[in-house]
């Protein structure tokens, strides 16, 4: 069974604790991990294997990706979670998945119109 190709945006507690127990699995393989502050992206990249970015939108441009995990604080998630169901990349996010309905549906609707997957 092929494995799933897993990327992060966003490299800090919640992202290690999610990285922390996919690396028991061994249907999952590190792509790629993309967080603001270059040195978390790449001590992730070492610990788990995979690239390291300090732009997410390069990450998902350069790596194929069949889910990432979207680890950032709730005012962050619309441009990554809209760019990434543009891409076909399947979405984990973290709660709540925006500040204000309205941009909830938003992603919600580019999830559904580009035909990936998404959880909270």
């Amino acid at each position: 069974m092929r494995r799933l190709a897993v990327g992060f945006i966003g490299c800090g507690g919640i992202a290690e604790a999610h990285a922390r127990r996919l690396s028991r699995s061994n249907m999952v393989e590190f792509k790629a991990f993309s967080d603001i502050v270059r040195s978390r992206a790449e001590a992730f990249a070492s610990t788990y294997g995979g690239e390291a970015y300090e732009d997410w939108r390069a990450m998902l441009d350069k790596v194929e990706l069949d889910v990432v995990f979207i680890c950032l604080p709730p005012f962050a998630h619309s441009d990554e979670v809209m760019v990434a169901a543009e891409k076909g990349v399947n979405i984990y996010i973290e709660k709540p998945i925006a500040l204000d309905v309205k941009l909830a549906r938003e992603m919600a609707r580019a999830v559904e119109k580009h035909g990936v997957k998404s959880q909270v």
